[in-house]
């Protein structure tokens, strides 16, 4: 599968176009194929108005070619991939036209982490950072920057962990290094049973703290003041 990223981010004001090649991994939970081919079947996009996969499986490449192309639904061509829910009549439903937008998939990302017990808040950030240090390790400069969309020295000032994963006492000493142990003591931290969301009796301690009584009222007081003033926001006094 071959994903033409068309928005992308800019560079010294430039976007450069990239494509990447994606094949299928034997970890579904992991194989962006098998994930694309499932919402694609899910909402008819293929031109030839295929069912299944045994549909696209069965397909036979002619002798004198090494591939067939797929080629997407002109209708379905113009829609967001990743959509968002709506309101209908009928109930909630996959919108057509709305996109998912990258605030509210934060926003559950986020939350995912809280009821998975992280110690740290899980931020998308990170798997930027993350897929940096991968990078890094396995392509040029030159190949990492292109890919990232970075410049200069941006890697080693923003991307480049904090935690150092190697085995700096097996460099130094001359034995057997573990690097595989030391990444492993460097990952976030997670409790199974850390709570996801604060009890009522908690939220009501922290509603009634002297100092967010405090804060609450002298909020209210300056929000008097602002539309006593004949301001409607914040923002505009």
């Amino acid at each position: 599968m071959t994903l033409n990223l068309k928005h992308i981010k800019r560079s010294r004001g430039k976007s450069k176009k990239k494509k990447f090649t994606f094949y299928e991994g034997e970890d579904l939970s992991c194989c962006a194929v098998s994930f694309m081919l499932a919402l694609a079947l899910a909402d008819n996009a293929f031109k030839n108005e295929f069912k299944s996969l045994r549909d696209i499986y069965n397909l036979v490449v002619p002798p004198d070619a090494d591939r067939i192309t797929l080629e997407w639904d002109d209708e379905w061509a113009e829609q967001p991939i990743f959509r968002d829910v709506e309101v209908t009549a009928n109930g909630v439903r996959i919108s057509k036209t709305k996109s998912f937008q990258y605030a509210k998939y934060r926003y559950y990302f986020v939350r995912l982490g809280r009821v998975m017990g992280y110690e740290k808040a899980l931020e998308l950030y990170g798997l930027r950072r993350g897929s940096g240090k991968e990078l890094n390790d396995a392509l040029t400069p030159e190949e990492r920057r292109h890919i990232m969309g970075n410049s200069g020295d941006v890697y080693e000032r923003y991307y480049m962990p904090d935690f150092v994963d190697k085995d700096c006492q097996g460099i130094y000493l001359g034995t057997p290094r573990r690097d595989d142990l030391i990444r492993r003591v460097g990952r976030l931290a997670r409790h199974g049973r850390c709570p996801s969301s604060l009890t009522d009796e908690q939220k009501l301690e922290i509603k009634n703290h002297p100092d967010i009584v405090k804060a609450a009222a002298l909020r209210n007081t300056y929000g008097q003041e602002i539309k006593l003033k004949g301001y409607t926001t914040i923002k505009a006094a």
